[in-house]
């Protein structure tokens, strides 16, 4: 799983920056490093799934800051702090908003490898639950205007026979209006489209 995942570090000290690459990169882990959190929002594109190495106190925005920000955005990245800085206050506002853990300089190199491990594999969990959410929203959205109201009333449980009554058409047409959609969504009978699409509304496409 390492060589597909990305630890990102945002510190503003340069030398903290270099120790935490050259530790995480000599147990095979890849790494991206930022001096600060405008430096990172400009650069992340979650192409790639991965946690995030933050420091608490940085000029401009504190990490703190940045896990809002990034919160705002809807951005599901997992989050370690690391900070030679950290009170209960602190450490209670990063949990209450998501942290995976809050670790104090000097850090534990065991320990911080076990937990970046454990972060990634959040990061990768999440970010194929949006990869996948992203691929249905993808699917639906290849859909004719006829064949999304088949679609919600194929979500509502409709057999073929009902679907011609609703719509006011053949049978032999509803059953290719049926055929259609779950072709394009990838699923063979509508139990499977009701298992992967329960909660996709074509409005959500």
């Amino acid at each position: 799983m390492n060589a597909e995942c990305v630890v990102y570090i945002v510190d503003d000290d340069a030398s903290v920056r270099k120790s935490l690459s050259w530790l995480l990169e000599s147990a095979n882990y890849q790494t991206r490093a930022f001096e600060s959190a405008k430096d990172f929002l400009e650069s992340f594109d979650g192409e790639r799934p991965g946690c995030l190495l933050l420091d608490v106190r940085m000029p401009e925005a504190s990490g703190l800051q940045l896990q809002s920000m990034l919160d705002a955005q809807q951005v599901d990245v997992p989050i370690i702090f690391i900070s030679g800085h950290v009170d209960v206050r602190t450490a209670s506002e990063a949990f209450r908003a998501g942290a995976c853990d809050v670790l104090t300089k000097p850090v534990d190199t065991e320990l911080l490898l076990e937990r970046v491990e454990e972060a990634l594999e959040k990061g990768r969990r999440q970010w194929l639950t949006k990869r996948e959410e992203e691929l249905k929203r993808e699917q639906l959205r290849k859909l004719t205007p006829k064949e999304g109201e088949v679609y919600q009333e194929l979500l509502k449980g409709r057999s073929i026979k009902q679907l011609a009554a609703f719509f006011d058409i053949s049978f032999q047409t509803a059953a290719k209006h049926r055929a259609r959609v779950l072709d394009k969504l990838g699923v063979d009978t509508d139990a499977q489209l009701l298992q992967r699409y329960q909660n996709l509304t074509i409005a959500d496409s």
